[in-house]
């Protein structure tokens, strides 16, 4: 009796709309791999997450607070971007327009160089964004290539023992925008000795510090400690006496 029921219950037909159910006869599939590609499986990663780190949306500010955002591209460098950005804003191209990395809350900026991809600097700010906001700005700065059309202004003629064969005898005086950029440029040529101080960021500690910095003889020196500085020049002194 029980053999019967099993049997009826079997034969009975199916209630599903055809081709819904496993019992269809043209309703077929195909076996799974046992062994994944994973090679393939690799590759498509890869060129997915290549394709993803290769543009990115970023806003740039302007003097009067509007905005240009712009799509840049892995490889674009600052020089490229500030004519897209000037060609948007429908103003003359210069090469006095600029980027200026700005962090709002701690009151610093940083102007990025012609040669910098803006993408991978961005990524870098954004690592630091969670303790702090920044922003990037467009606008023009003159002092970008002030070293090239006025060097006198950073390095007075004092500050340079310039051969004598660079002095214009009918004038009287050095070609000062000629000479003194050939002669601290030069690879050969003693430039003096130049004390400033830069802050800088730690990536492991997500804080900046104030660091002290000495360029001399083509060596550059730095430290925490503005009293190291001192010793330093102090050593140097002595040692020149000595000589």
């Amino acid at each position: 009796m029980l053999f019967l029921t099993i049997f009826a219950y079997v034969t009975l037909e199916c209630r599903f709309p055809r081709g819904k159910c496993s019992c269809s006869g043209n309703v077929g599939y195909s076996r799974l791999s046992e062994r994944l590609d994973e090679e393939e499986f690799e590759e498509e990663e890869e060129d997915y997450f290549i394709n993803a780190d290769r543009t990115e949306e970023i806003t740039f500010y302007n003097e009067n607070e509007s905005a240009q955002s712009v799509v840049v591209e892995k490889n674009l460098c600052a020089s490229d971007l500030c004519q897209l950005l000037a060609m948007k804003n429908r103003v003359s191209k210069s090469v006095h327009w600029s980027i200026v990395e700005c962090w709002t809350d701690l009151g610093l900026e940083r102007l990025l160089e012609d040669h910098e991809h803006v993408l991978a600097a961005y990524r870098d700010m954004r690592s630091f964004s969670s303790h702090t906001r920044f922003r990037y700005k467009f606008r023009k700065d003159y002092r970008k290539y002030e070293f090239f059309f006025h060097p006198q202004q950073f390095f007075p003629p004092n500050m340079l023992d310039v051969n004598s064969e660079n002095i214009n005898e009918q004038n009287g005086h050095t070609r000062t925008n000629q000479c003194q950029l050939q002669y601290m440029i030069n690879e050969e040529g003693k430039c003096p000795v130049i004390f400033s101080f830069v802050w800088l960021r730690d990536n492991q500690k997500k804080t900046w510090s104030k660091h002290y910095m000495v360029l001399k003889e083509q060596k550059l020196f730095v430290s925490q400690r503005v009293q190291s500085i001192a010793r330093f020049f102090r050593a140097a002194k002595e040692k020149t006496l000595d000589e």
